[in-house]
């Protein structure tokens, strides 16, 4: 209950990506996927690949890129803005995965990425920032030829670094 009244950033500042599970059996295998988010404000996309290069390690590269708009009202007036923003963020990681008792798998992956947001507020304030962020998922799954059930969880946290604002003032207009 406590997570969800939690308060979290708007997806101009942050969204989460797709969690990227790829459940290997064995040596060799390779799983991809490209997943699409279209909401009320944002666009975007999610891209994941997995490679398993012996019979219990594995490998993943994460990108997610994502765009929003949104037109306001100034506080207390009728005049109209628009804020736009864009997010990139690639991730890499390094897992091991145990299948066992036949149908079941238990994997862990950790690793780290890269990322960055801009916003523009009526085309005359910025706002860019950088952050790295590193993750830890442990999932544990079952499957058969017709389901695959999964659990997964993902602890990630984020380093916010050079954090830039831009009001769109020329230093000379303020005197």
């Amino acid at each position: 209950m406590l997570l969800l009244l939690c308060p979290g950033c708007i997806s101009l500042y942050y969204a989460p990506n797709s969690q990227n599970i790829p459940m290997f059996k064995e040596k060799n295998e390779t799983e991809a996927s490209l997943a699409f988010q279209f909401g009320t404000m944002t666009v975007g996309c999610d891209a994941d690949f997995a490679y398993s290069f012996t019979n219990h390690f594995g490998i993943m590269v994460n990108y997610n890129h994502w765009g929003a708009k949104k037109r306001s009202l100034l506080p207390n007036s009728d005049i109209e803005y628009e804020i736009s923003g864009k997010n990139d963020l690639i991730e890499v990681g390094a897992g091991y995965y145990l299948p066992f008792q036949e149908k079941f798998i238990f994997e862990v992956y950790g690793g780290g990425g890269w990322g960055g947001v801009k916003n523009e507020y009526e085309s005359r304030l910025e706002s860019k920032l950088n952050y790295n962020r590193y993750f830890i998922q442990p999932s544990c799954g079952y499957y058969n030829k017709k389901v695959n059930l999964i659990f997964s969880l993902r602890l990630s946290g984020i380093d916010y670094n050079r954090i830039k604002y831009d009001s769109g003032i020329d230093e000379s207009d303020k005197y």
